[in-house]
């Protein structure tokens, strides 16, 4: 009986080449099978080549399912005169948009996102796998806020409509709209707005 073992030969010219050696087996055991190791001469060049397209694979997933753009948003207050100024994420996709907060185990304080649409529209809401409480502020095309649903549940499926047609909703953490003085009537100034 005789085992299989492998040996590599390397030539600059071409891939390279495995032949298998017969040896014969002395030791009475049963040998286990030898995989063949395969040596491909790369030029310096081709290497690194290779090695940023492995790279830029590898970052794939997070080129096509990128996440929400970073921006600036305000929310001037009508009864007091003065202005909240956000950090905000911008849902733009509908994959952006059906994700939203989802997942997330907190929100900080004048931090929120965005949800834009084209044109006014009636918007539908809900918490589904959402941790945190949330206020959703519903935002017409003039940049006004229409209306403010306040410390919706978490994980609930509750349908939560705008109540009119709106072009964006604005989500903040659950009780800020109230501990900030944020009503009605309030402008919201962000390039997606005609204010």
């Amino acid at each position: 009986m005789g085992c299989r073992q492998v040996v590599a030969c390397r030539r600059r010219t071409d891939i390279t080449k495995v032949r298998f050696k017969f040896q014969p087996n002395t030791t009475g055991r049963v040998a286990k099978a030898a995989l063949p190791v395969v040596f491909w001469p790369l030029h310096a060049g081709t290497a690194a080549a290779l090695l940023l397209l492995s790279i830029l694979i590898s970052l794939m997933p997070a080129i096509v399912i990128a996440g929400p753009t970073t921006q600036q948003l305000v929310i001037e207050r009508i009864k007091s005169g003065d202005t909240l100024h956000y950090s905000i994420e911008v849902a733009r996709t509908p994959h952006q948009k059906s994700m939203g907060l989802m997942y997330r185990r907190e929100l900080k304080p004048m931090h929120g996102m965005l949800f834009p649409y084209d044109g006014e529209q009636p918007v539908s809401m809900w918490m589904k796998n959402t941790y945190i409480p949330l206020d959703m502020l519903f935002i017409k095309k003039n940049g006004e806020i229409h209306r403010i649903e306040d410390m919706t549940e978490p994980f609930s499926e509750r349908i939560i409509q705008s109540g009119a047609p709106v072009t964006a909703v604005f989500e903040i953490a659950g009780g800020e709209a109230a501990r900030l003085g944020i009503a009605p009537g309030d402008r919201v100034r962000h390039p997606h707005f005609s204010n």
